[in-house]
């Protein structure tokens, strides 16, 4: 899935960051798949910054050490790592720590309701603060209106995904 970040100009313009690939449980604990990745971007001359591996919060919690290795070969080859699903179970920054993660994607169901749920839009707001604080960009999944855009940036979410951004395309219509 490609994420769009807004521009420094408009909230209305956005540009295209890369893809954002979900990854299976079976994946991180596949010791040949990093290999097997580089393998593929050097053979099609992909630029590695432009794939970010996702990692679930709870393959994060489960799978801790298998997840630090493969964030580390990901990040060693250029790519990028995210956690997703971030929040929606309650937060713990603490795993944060170790596998050093680019992205922080918060879990569309806080988001969804941050417009209408104090305690959904206090949720974001210190997740917010805290990854900035430790150095990671956040993504709020799952925007659907320019209402929810806006209270994000107002709290300081760094991208955004979903419905009120920008419809499903087809990659050949892609940079």
């Amino acid at each position: 899935m490609a994420v769009l970040a807004p521009s420094s100009c408009a909230v209305a313009k956005w540009k295209w960051l890369g893809f954002f690939i979900n990854l299976a449980t079976a994946s991180l604990g596949d010791r040949k798949f990093p290999e097997f990745v580089r393998d593929l971007l050097h053979q099609h001359k992909v630029p590695a910054w432009k794939l970010c591996f996702e990692i679930t919060e709870i393959d994060l919690f489960l799978l801790h050490d298998e997840v630090i290795l493969f964030a580390k070969e990901m990040r060693d080859s250029g790519c990028k790592v995210a956690v997703s699903d971030f929040g929606g179970r309650g937060v713990s920054f603490e795993p944060l720590y170790n596998i050093r993660a680019d992205f922080l994607k918060v879990d569309g169901s806080i988001i969804l309701d941050i417009l209408r749920d104090p305690a959904d839009q206090a949720q974001v707001t210190a997740i917010s603060r805290v990854a900035k604080t430790i150095g990671i960009k956040t993504i709020a999944e799952m925007v659907e209106s320019d209402a929810c855009v806006a209270k994000l940036s107002e709290i300081s979410i760094d991208y955004a995904q979903g419905f009120g951004i920008s419809m499903p395309a087809a990659l050949d219509g892609l940079d």
